[in-house]
């Protein structure tokens, strides 16, 4: 079913998100000043079990880039490497995207690992 008390509290930030965006379009549209406001940043925790993956796995799944800057006419590509401990580190990379600045679906990937390290990089080529 999913986790519902977290799903209700997203819900509510976003109707109450909701109520205020339009509060503002009305004032806005009325020509009346913006009421006094504050910036708020919230960090959330979710943690999502996966029970098929055993506990020595890791998935790893880069669904898309956003933004990179340069010109579309650079190369990209992510690499995952686990450093710690083995001597010899675990390392996967993905295909190398062509001419684009916002590349679609990398790789998804099961990693075995015993370690809670993780490193990933984004490189260009030029």
């Amino acid at each position: 079913m999913g986790d519902i008390p977290t799903s209700s509290k997203f819900e509510k930030y976003a109707a109450d998100s909701k109520k205020d965006l339009h509060m503002l379009l009305i004032r806005r549209k009325n020509g009346d000043p913006i009421p006094s406001y504050r910036v708020e940043e919230r960090t959330f925790s979710i943690v999502v079990a996966n029970l098929d993956v055993p506990l020595n796995e890791l998935h790893v799944e880069v669904i898309r880039a956003f933004d990179f800057s340069g010109t579309p006419t650079i190369d990209t590509y992510v690499r995952a490497d686990f450093p710690f401990p083995s001597e010899t580190p675990q390392w996967k990379r993905t295909k190398t995207f062509h001419d684009s600045l916002t590349p679609g679906k990398f790789f998804s990937e099961n990693i075995f690992y015993n370690s809670k390290y993780l490193f990933f990089s984004t490189f260009r080529i030029q």
